[in-house]
């Protein structure tokens, strides 16, 4: 038998967090065509039931929703900042290869801060 560590479990990743938010969406639109066929079909007790869950499952999807925009706003100001630098630099080397400096050498640092952004955009989806 498996011990129960969902109390010792690490925090979700904002990644892990998106995730959990579709799946529940997911769960929720089931839950909602479910309440319709009930509907139609006259079963008040156990359309009540079902309703009662998916109310229940609307207010995780909302405290989740608010979790991933805290975390998206706790990032926010580094994200905007490592972006700001990134073209500050691209701008630099287009400066410089505009005069003929070291084009090979400016080319690759454009190559390297578009890397960077790449990379810290794909950290946030």
């Amino acid at each position: 038998m498996s011990e129960d560590t969902s109390n010792t479990a690490q925090p979700l990743t904002p990644e892990e967090k998106r995730e959990a938010l579709r799946q529940a969406n997911r769960a929720f639109g089931k839950l909602v065509d479910l309440e319709l066929e009930l509907q139609v079909r006259g079963e008040t007790d156990r359309l009540d039931q079902v309703k009662q869950a998916a109310e229940k499952l609307k207010k995780q999807i909302d405290r989740l929703r608010k979790a991933i925009a805290q975390d998206w706003t706790a990032r926010a100001g580094a994200v905007t900042d490592q972006l700001g630098d990134a073209n500050a630099k691209i701008q630099r080397s287009i400066r410089d290869i505009r005069n003929q400096a070291d084009i090979p050498s400016r080319v690759a640092g454009v190559l390297d801060s578009v890397n960077q952004i790449t990379g810290t955009l794909s950290g946030l989806v």
